[in-house]
């Protein structure tokens, strides 16, 4: 059985599912970052990453069909994408000195 990618209920299991997939990485990563005590830009990153979670999530409940983009899910995804590069470098740039 195909799942209708226009249906709402649809869009909120995937929007769920995707959260499912990426916020627990990230608040782990948030609350490392919050203990050894991380500079300014570290803390940018997690609002901008929070924001854009939210964007991403916005996105696909707005959309008209998941098999269309729409501009607030490549938003969000592109920064999820870049926030999370960006935390991943500096967690192996604190753990390696």
């Amino acid at each position: 059985m195909d799942a209708d990618p226009s249906s709402p209920l649809n869009k909120a299991i995937r929007a769920h599912g995707n959260a499912a997939e990426y916020v627990p990485l990230l608040i782990v990563l948030f609350l490392y970052f919050n203990t050894v005590g991380a500079g300014a830009w570290v803390e940018w990153t997690v609002v901008a990453l929070t924001l854009c979670r939210v964007l991403h999530a916005a996105g696909m409940l707005m959309s008209a069909d998941l098999n269309r983009p729409h501009p607030l899910r490549i938003i969000g995804a592109l920064g999820t994408y870049l926030g999370g590069f960006a935390l991943g470098i500096a967690l192996l740039l604190s753990t390696a000195s």
